[in-house]
């Protein structure tokens, strides 16, 4: 609770970073346009391995905690339970923690992209942007829902980190690309599903 405060009354650091990601997205690809690209292909095969791992971790740590509420309590009650009593506490609410912190540090995806001299599309940055920007708001303000995103997105990182290790690292790349790419617009339909439920529940105060 103490540290969800402290991040509280820090409510701006997420959009002072982002601010700097994005000039330093500018200034980086700018200085790197005459530049020849760097080879760190093992350190980016590390990086993409590290994250996979984590975020394995992570989808352990956080599962338990949505699924005792949801076989507990059902649908409607992990929606409005508090967060703090519903999962911030405990294994589940230290790795949530981690979660939202991990969003500053996979920033470094977009410098490994720079400096290799990738091109960084718009779907790249806005994603880390806003993902970013989400995760700290939820986070700070306690959102009750937010426990489905950050297990939904361990999940999916550990798969997609995965891929990017072995497609760094074997001679071909995993012919799984396609079930990551599902992977990713589901839990962004799950989301959409989540979001709307809670609204639906506020909205027309139906809390059990």
């Amino acid at each position: 609770a103490h540290l969800c405060a402290a991040c509280r009354s820090m409510w701006w650091m997420s959009y002072v970073v982002v601010t700097f990601y994005l000039i330093g997205l500018w200034f980086g690809t700018s200085s790197m346009r005459h530049r020849q690209p760097f080879d760190l292909k093992k350190p980016l095969a590390a990086w993409n391995l590290f994250l996979a791992v984590f975020s394995f971790i992570g989808t352990l740590r956080t599962a338990p905690a949505l699924l005792t509420m949801l076989n507990t309590h059902g649908f409607n009650y992990s929606l409005c339970r508090a967060a703090a009593p519903g999962y911030g506490d405990g294994p589940s609410g230290l790795w949530v923690c981690f979660f939202i912190f991990s969003k500053y540090f996979e920033l470094i995806d977009t410098v490994f992209l720079v400096v290799r001299k990738k091109k960084v599309g718009f779907l790249h940055w806005y994603h880390h942007c806003s993902v970013l920007l989400y995760c700290w708001n939820a986070y700070v303000w306690e959102m009750p829902t937010g426990i489905y995103f950050v297990e939904m997105n361990y999940f999916v990182h550990a798969v997609m980190y995965f891929y990017y290790f072995l497609a760094a690292v074997c001679a071909r790349p995993p012919k799984w690309a396609l079930a990551v790419t599902v992977m990713q617009l589901s839990q962004m339909a799950i989301g959409v599903i989540v979001t709307i439920s809670h609204m639906q529940i506020l909205t027309f105060n139906t809390v059990p």
